[in-house]
């Protein structure tokens, strides 16, 4: 009997990383697209925008004419605010005229067209012999309420308070084309020749009171019994 040991097979040894299996690298998600905003949204916000530029422009349009003037740049020519009473409550509604001083005795305050008419007429009067004396002329629109308030608290009633005074909004002393003049020498003298001049006497009722309009120098219109004709 051979007691020789048979050779024997050779272990099997596995490399340490036969049975790793090794996966490929994935390659990097691209970035997410940006979120479209919805159609509408878009529409919106460029509307926006345009609707923004076309009031900048706008405003700017605006503050360049406001720095010119109404007139578009246009010299101021001291066209009188008011050329009568029911025009004076048209113009006068809102409020006190901007030349709101009050300065009765100072001819000066007068618009200027008013106030070069006024200078005339005092110096041709002179001429004559006679001296003109301003007794009321440009009034603040406060001045010109106090007065109506009086006047109508003592007669009681508007039509009675107008035989005198007219209310603010109402007045043309308030914007500087009206006077009251004495003595009753230049009140003669005016009322024939004021029209040559723009001044004209508006009521029978009131021989010192005349108003001043350019296109008086073509004739006076026909007198009024008074204020509330």
């Amino acid at each position: 009997m051979d007691h020789t040991t048979p050779p024997q097979p050779e272990p099997c040894v596995v490399p340490p990383d036969a049975h790793t299996i090794t996966i490929p690298a994935q390659p990097a998600a691209p970035p997410a697209a940006p979120a479209r905003e919805p159609t509408g949204r878009r529409r919106a916000v460029r509307v926006a925008w345009v609707l923004g530029g076309l009031l900048a422009l706008g405003a700017t349009g605006a503050i360049g004419l406001d720095l010119l003037g109404d007139d578009g740049g246009k010299a101021d020519t001291a066209t009188p605010i008011a050329e009568s009473a029911s025009a004076s409550a048209s113009a006068s509604a809102s409020g006190p005229p901007k030349n709101d001083v009050d300065a009765p005795t100072d001819p000066s305050a007068l618009t200027r067209p008013a106030y070069t008419a006024y200078n005339r007429i005092k110096a041709d009067m002179a001429k004559e012999g006679i001296t003109l004396s301003l007794t009321s002329g440009k009034r603040s629109w406060t001045h010109q309420q106090e007065l109506w308030e009086e006047e109508l608290k003592a007669k009681g009633s508007r039509q009675a308070a107008m035989r005198r005074v007219l209310p603010p909004e109402m007045s043309l002393h308030v914007h500087g084309l009206a006077i009251d003049i004495a003595p009753r020498a230049a009140q003669t003298w005016l009322d024939r020749k004021g029209s040559a001049y723009g001044w004209c006497r508006p009521y029978d009722n009131e021989a010192w009171h005349y108003e001043y309009k350019a296109s008086y120098t073509k004739g006076c219109p026909t007198r009024k019994a008074g204020p509330w004709e």
